[in-house]
């Protein structure tokens, strides 16, 4: 009994479940994983919730700091010339009519004063629509918006800043009422063409006051925050229309509007505005030099311009401005016929040329020919070419509009409709009847004895003009070109770099004088010079028994100058050259390439307009100093109280006052009796001015140039075509 007793309990014993060792171990961290999780979870929300609190929507938009407007002067502080804002125009929700409220609600919040800044239903509804047709829409409320854009500065779209926008939409709502976040928005959405507001938007696109437009008009304005690049009355007039419509049905089913006035409404013709540039500029070209100057320093950039509402001081002068522009203006058509004259020698070679190659004159296909001009028309000429006569259209390309910015859908539209697309030149004052001018031979028929051609002339003269102040290096007034057309626009002043010619020898010279050498030294001229493989003759191959360094600089003498810098050596003259280029030491442009050739001292390398200008400055002040030239005298603030610190200007001391002395005494009589006898042409002996400077082309005459100066001013002027061809 006992034994069956004690088995029984055994039994028993062994049936109970039987714990591993580890269970107890396993439970504590078990409790001591959901401890730290929840810790965790705890210290994330926390620190969620105090990110929440440094967005502060009420410090971003009480304090609201939207772009202010920039002010340009001249070099006088008192004439504006230019002037940068976006535009703005604050309405209080007051004056605001209902319409235009009623019309931004319908299309992008209709539940706005149901919801607390974010819009369960519209999520429910998307999320929907999503999974059933795969369709995205957005979800932002009206306050969601307002947060992205004001609190959280509009940064780029990530989950993240998705969760972020909700929690500071909500914050915004439990801070302000729905009038005055509605009042808010509405004076600083992005209406696109750097319109900012609702009033803004309103004298854009339609000149009125708010309380003048129509509903259909309301409709249209509230149509554009979605996608304001896209859907714009100026750039897609249909987008905009067919969004405006979807505002007056959303109007309509919700009762804002009745059946009468919504039907009047999508009846309504989209009719806005002339467009008008978001920049006011007299002077593009000098501006174009500004807005270059503000890049180069980090801290400045182009939004002093854009964003800053700051005064910004240039050195132009307007007189000298209106004169450098217009002096260009007159001056290009004249060039434009100088070359199309000079094509009769051209056309004796191209054909002896022929005869020699081709034993024919008949044209052929992908020939570039000369051809007889015999009609000339608006988009262009009738033509003869041996025997052949056709008509050759002239090259077209877009040409911005003057009161239009460039846009690239407005440009697609010109290309399929023909607006604002216009020859490349002004044919009536440029080509006459009995001209020559080059035409691409595209086919020919001989047994038909006919040929298609078009105009091969694809590019016009150029010219770019620099004056600088002697005194202190200042620009006072700049021409890039011909026509500034867009923002883009080249301005060849300060970013063509062509070959100088001759222009750069004075350079050299002045870098004899430095080293010894006086306008009287004499050195033995030799036709054609050959030294190290490097041939070198004169342009009329005149041949002297030697020439005075005076007499070589102004005949444009190459033997004699090559051989001077082969007597100066490379390592005295490229250290030389390099403290001429202060625009290059200043980094303000690429250095010049200073290749170790004997090519260099006729002027091989490439310069800018402003940095040859700028290496005679040295010459004109007679004393031997290069300054750096700079268009900004100051930059003050909104209040035009404090200055931007701006780089203090580079200076260098280049040659000794005797040096520049010297040399200048010989650019006069460059111009007096020299090469650049043409400038000085118009005064007389007993009043010609201090006047000094020289000329200088290119083989081919790809460049022409003049630098010259005055005891006051420094005038470089380029002319040449963009694509490097002959004039």
């Amino acid at each position: 009994m006992v034994s069956a007793f004690i088995m029984t309990k055994k039994i028993k014993r062994l049936s109970l479940p039987i714990r591993h060792p580890l269970s107890w171990s396993l439970r504590v961290w078990m409790w001591l994983f959901v401890i730290v999780v929840s810790a965790a979870a705890g210290a994330s929300i926390g620190a969620f919730f105090g990110y929440l609190q440094k967005l502060s929507p009420v410090e971003k938009m009480e304090n609201y700091n939207p772009a202010q407007q920039t002010r340009v002067y001249d070099w006088t502080g008192d004439k504006q010339i230019a002037s940068y804002s976006q535009k703005r125009e604050f309405v209080p929700q007051s004056k605001i009519p209902d319409r235009l409220k009623k019309a931004f609600i319908a299309i992008e919040d209709e539940r706005f004063y149901e919801h607390c800044g974010v819009d369960p239903w519209s999520i429910g509804r998307i999320v929907s629509t999503f999974l059933t047709t795969g369709r995205r829409q957005g979800a932002s409320t009206l306050t969601m918006q307002l947060a992205r854009d004001v609190v959280l500065g509009n940064s780029k779209k990530t989950i993240t800043r998705k969760i972020q926008e909700v929690f500071a939409a909500v914050h915004i709502e439990q801070r302000y009422s729905k009038d005055q976040i509605l009042e808010f928005y509405l004076n600083q959405f992005f209406a696109g063409s750097n319109s900012y507001g609702v009033q803004a938007a309103a004298k854009t696109y339609f000149g009125k006051e708010i309380n003048d437009l129509t509903v259909a008009e309301c409709a249209t304005l509230a149509a554009l925050p979605q996608r304001p690049s896209v859907v714009n009355p100026f750039a897609n007039p249909g987008a905009t229309e067919k969004r405006r419509n979807k505002a007056l049905g959303n109007m309509k089913r919700l009762s804002f509007i009745d059946e009468d006035t919504y039907n009047r409404a999508m009846a309504e013709p989209l009719v806005t505005t002339s467009r008008t540039l978001s920049t006011s500029e007299e002077n593009p070209y000098f501006m174009s030099l500004v807005r270059s100057a503000l890049s180069f320093d980090k801290d400045l950039r182009s939004n002093i311009l854009y964003h800053g509402g700051y005064q910004v001081y240039t050195t132009m002068n307007p007189t000298w401005q209106k004169i450098v522009e217009e002096e260009v203006a007159k001056g290009l058509p004249e060039v434009e016929k100088q070359w199309q004259e000079r094509k009769t020698g051209r056309l004796e070679w191209e054909q002896r040329s022929l005869l020699k190659k081709k034993g024919t004159l008949e044209p052929q296909k992908g020939q570039v020919r000369l051809a007889k001009i015999l009609e000339v028309r608006d988009n262009g000429v009738m033509v003869q070419l041996e025997g052949y006569k056709a008509f050759a259209e002239f090259r077209r390309e877009w040409v911005m509009p003057p009161e239009d910015p460039a846009d690239p859908e407005k440009k697609r539209q010109a290309a399929r409709t023909g607006d604002y697309i216009k020859p490349w030149l002004n044919p009536n004052l440029v080509l006459k009847r009995g001209q020559l001018i080059d035409v691409l031979v595209k086919s020919v028929e001989p047994t038909k004895h006919t040929i298609d051609i078009v105009v091969y002339d694809d590019a016009h003269i150029q010219a770019a003009a620099v004056l600088l102040d002697v005194h202190t290096g200042n620009i006072v007034a700049i021409s890039g070109g011909s026509n500034y057309s867009t923002p883009k626009e080249l301005n060849r002043a300060i970013s063509a770099y062509r070959q100088p010619g001759s222009s750069f020898k004075p350079l050299l010279y002045a870098t004899a004088m430095q080293h010894g050498r006086t306008p009287a030294t004499i050195i033995k001229d030799e036709q054609p010079f050959e030294i190290n493989g490097f041939k070198v003759k004169n342009y009329d191959n005149e041949l002297l028994e030697g020439a005075t360094l005076i007499y070589a600089l102004k005949e444009s003498d190459n033997v004699v100058t090559v051989k001077l810098f082969s007597e100066l050596g490379m390592k005295t003259v490229l250290p030389s050259y390099r403290k001429f280029n202060i625009m290059g030491a200043a980094g303000r442009e690429k250095p010049w390439t200073l290749n170790p050739e004997l090519s260099l001292c006729l002027g091989s390398l490439s310069v800018t307009p402003l940095s040859i200008a700028a290496a005679y400055l040295p010459l004109a002040r007679n004393d031997g100093i290069v300054i750096e030239p700079t268009c900004i005298q100051r930059i003050t603030d909104l209040n035009n109280q404090s200055n931007i610190e701006l780089p203090t200007p580079k200076r260098n001391i280049v040659l000794s006052p005797e040096s520049a002395y010297l040399t200048t005494r010989m650019l006069r009589e460059v111009v007096k009796t020299g090469t650049g006898k043409e400038v000085g042409k118009e005064f007389s002996e007993d009043k010609y001015p201090e006047m000094a400077g020289k000329t200088g082309t290119t083989n081919n005459c790809v460049d022409a140039w003049f630098v010259g100066y005055t005891p006051d001013l420094v005038l470089a002027v380029w002319t040449g075509m963009d694509n490097n061809t002959w004039m």
